[in-house]
């Protein structure tokens, strides 16, 4: 069985969801993190935390379906991602596109 992966990294948490082939959800976790806040108007994340919880979702959902491989993976993120290799070596960041709503209008 083949399944399709889709990370979320939000502003106040991140969540892993799997879907099979026909499309049904078989899995989704999801985990907050804290927001730092150093002054008023101001907010944080601690990206040590923010990549632990991520791993950790991930791990959840998969343990969660029967064996199978994963075909395919979507990522929506605020902000920037770092691709690593299995080695932990950084491959480039990419910026990711983000849209303000108003500029939809």
């Amino acid at each position: 069985m083949n399944y399709y992966l889709g990370i979320d990294i939000g502003t106040s948490g991140c969540k892993a969801v799997i879907f099979d082939e026909a499309g049904h959800q078989q899995s989704l976790a999801y985990r907050e993190y804290n927001i730092i806040s150093p002054k008023p108007g101001w907010a944080e994340l601690d990206t040590d935390e923010v990549t632990e919880k991520c791993f950790g979702v991930i791990r959840e959902s998969a343990l969660k379906v029967k064996n199978g491989n994963v075909k395919g993976l979507g990522i929506s993120s605020q902000g920037r991602l770092l691709p690593l290799s299995t080695a932990m070596e950084m491959h480039s960041v990419m910026h990711l596109y983000h849209q303000i709503s108003g500029q939809m209008i």
